[in-house]
């Protein structure tokens, strides 16, 4: 009986370093994503201003709408 129970307090253990290990990943995931989206939007900021130099080389000053 006591081995029995060593046996299923070890599965216990190693089921909750699984649960622990998936929540883990889940958060480094959730962080992954949130740079990704952050660096997308900074990406997106460059371009915009990529646009409005090229409408300054184009068009002059006068063109440009901040």
């Amino acid at each position: 009986m006591d081995k029995l129970n060593a046996n299923l307090n070890s599965t216990n253990d190693v089921e909750k370093m699984i649960l622990d290990s998936k929540a883990d990943m889940t958060i480094i995931n959730a962080k992954n994503i949130d740079k990704a989206t952050k660096e997308k939007e900074q990406l997106s900021n460059i371009q915009d201003l990529a646009v409005k130099l090229i409408d300054v080389k184009n068009n002059g000053w006068k063109e440009l709408d901040t």
